[in-house]
């Protein structure tokens, strides 16, 4: 069946869905006559998807559930394909922005079947496996997520008010007074040779003053690289000024070290190309700066 509804209740549906799963991510190529706002023209693609299903992977009681919708305020357009049957379920999310995308979660068999018949039907090329997301990658979704926390954290007291925390100092006084921890936790990857001295992954767990500080020196760093001409990106100051922290306070060299995994209370990460949203409200932000991430 077709999903219906308003827009804020699409999107809604959508944000549900995306919050609290783990998706795969995979490249494809522009679908041509591809519409992802026509209704009859989705209905039509939905009915021969599951036939196509149905007679190839020999399924009982296929059933498609689609929906069309957009995040307006990024102008990005998705198309949701939630596929079930008595033995096999997943889940398309096929996304139009700068650049084409599909989130994938589910039975990989069925899956796979769901590429080929769109390969056929809209002469494109989708990734049967998931993007690699490079350290700087990951590190822009550190940065984004954290940012977040820092500037928008909100706290219910007692008096059932809430209180908005804009500036680093602001969000400095409530973390030492109210004790709210906001973790960040990375995953680094060793280089072959200390992986052969038996160390190949190490998880840092970052406090809130860490992260009050690396965001601060950030922030400096690029105000004084702006004042001489020269700044260097976000991502790669936020990194180091990870590695900084580890490298000051343990015997470990991080040179040659890989940020693999990115986890944080907005979301998860990982280089093999694998994402989860865990704030609902932060979905379409994050689903932005995804596809910004993936255009570039």
């Amino acid at each position: 069946m077709i999903v219906e509804g308003t827009d804020s209740e699409k999107q809604e549906f959508a944000a549900d869905l995306l919050g609290g799963s783990s998706w795969s991510i995979h490249e494809v190529s522009p679908l041509n006559s591809f519409d992802f706002e026509d209704s009859a023209a989705l209905e039509k693609l939905r009915r021969k998807l599951e036939k196509y299903i149905t007679q190839t992977l020999e399924l009982e009681e296929v059933e498609i559930q689609a929906l069309s919708t957009s995040f307006s305020a990024q102008n990005i357009k998705i198309v949701i394909l939630n596929v079930s049957s008595t033995k096999k379920r997943c889940s398309l999310i096929i996304c139009r922005g700068k650049t084409y995308f599909i989130l994938s979660k589910g039975k990989s068999k069925l899956i796979k079947t769901l590429f080929t018949e769109l390969e056929k039907r809209f002469d494109c090329s989708v990734g049967q496996t998931t993007v690699s997301l490079s350290p700087m990658q990951l590190s822009s979704f550190a940065r984004k997520w954290t940012s977040e926390v820092i500037s928008t954290y909100r706290h219910s007291s007692s008096k059932d008010s809430q209180l908005n925390f804009q500036t680093l100092d602001d969000f400095k006084f409530h973390a030492n007074n109210a004790g709210k921890a906001q973790p960040l936790e990375l995953f680094f990857e060793f280089p072959e040779g200390v992986v052969e001295a038996g160390l190949d992954l190490m998880k840092v767990a970052m406090p809130n003053q860490a992260l009050l500080s690396v965001h601060k020196s950030m922030k400096e760093n690029i105000e004084r690289s702006n004042s001489d001409g020269e700044a260097e990106g976000d991502e790669v100051q936020f990194l180091q000024g990870i590695l900084d922290f580890v490298g000051g306070r343990t015997q470990i060299r991080m040179n040659g070290v890989n940020l693999v995994r990115v986890c944080t209370p907005r979301g998860l990460i990982a280089a093999e190309g694998r994402i989860k949203f865990l704030c609902k409200e932060s979905v379409e932000s994050s689903f932005a700066h995804l596809e910004r991430l993936l255009e570039s």
